[in-house]
């Protein structure tokens, strides 16, 4: 590929991070200018819950890019720090219920995905308001995303950025469609002894569906199926990644013979990161370098 190929692919790309700066940067002021655009109040809406409570990481990135990180007084121990005072309430598996109750929250938002139903009936005993939501699709992401929005009184916020969403989506399938020839197969390794990959039921699956792209074990009906080695060897894949921890250490780049590309774990979740951490793995695969240093 000559340099000015590269150059204007990097500009592109440039210029839709720089979009997304705006778009997560200055919540506030994008509340206003759309109340703004709809009545005579340039008013920024006030959230309906001032004590949230966010069970799972991806779902604290998107009150984050709500503009809602004031509100969280509760996370697992896995999210990001939204605020100085949030504590830590839950695990991955499990809720400490006395700490989280003594937040006296008035919202707990959770999905189904490791939450224990022992655990979740004490929630609702509790009489505190829950919100439920899934992601186990693109799609169920956007919903949930403006479904979050709705219930906190940011609807009109939430809508668009979906829709902006939607859009960097179909610039991302344009881009691939132009830099591969045909649909790349891949396939994306969760952990390697025993192996297990994502199929299509995933929400990582449905992202790089979204862009065109085709997952050698996407017809299994398992989200996180175990395979037995022989399985990836024989699939033919144009690129084989592992979700990877950042604490996991050494990672080994070559794996059943075939070049394995290491792509951070928290960066796919189903949160509005993971499309500029899509954004950049095209970028890097187009310039043949890794994502991900070791």
């Amino acid at each position: 590929m000559n340099k000015k190929g590269v150059f204007s692919k990097i500009v592109l790309f440039l210029v839709i991070i720089s979009l997304f700066s705006v778009f997560f940067g200055e919540n506030e002021a994008f509340c206003a200018k759309r109340r703004a655009k709809n009545s005579d109040k340039s008013v920024v809406p006030s959230l309906k819950y001032s004590r949230v409570v966010s069970l799972k990481p991806n779902i604290t990135q998107i009150l984050q890019s709500l503009g809602a990180s004031d509100q969280v007084v509760g996370i697992t121990k896995f999210c990001p720090k939204p605020n100085a005072q949030a504590e830590v309430v839950a695990d991955y598996n499990s809720i400490n219920l006395e700490a989280l109750l003594r937040l006296k929250p008035d919202l707990i938002i959770l999905s189904s995905e490791n939450s224990q139903s022992r655990q979740f009936h004490a929630l609702k005993q509790a009489k505190i308001p829950m919100l439920l939501v899934e992601f186990r699709s693109f799609s169920e992401f956007l919903q949930s995303y403006v479904k979050i929005g709705e219930e906190l009184g940011l609807k009109d916020v939430a809508e668009d950025k979906a829709a902006f969403f939607k859009g960097i989506i179909a610039q991302l399938r344009e881009f691939s469609q132009k830099n591969w020839s045909s649909s790349p197969r891949f396939a994306m390794i969760v952990q390697r002894h025993p192996l297990m990959v994502a199929s299509g039921q995933t929400y990582v699956g449905s992202l790089f569906a979204q862009i065109g792209w085709r997952n050698a074990f996407e017809s299994n009906q398992i989200p996180y199926p175990v395979l037995d080695e022989e399985e990836l060897i024989r699939e033919p894949t144009d690129f084989v990644f592992e979700l990877v921890h950042a604490e996991s250490g050494e990672f080994k780049a070559a794996f059943l013979n075939k070049k394995v590309i290491a792509l951070p774990i928290q960066s796919f979740l189903a949160s509005p990161q993971s499309l500029l951490y899509i954004q950049s793995l095209l970028v890097h695969l187009t310039q043949g370098t890794s994502p991900l240093e070791h």
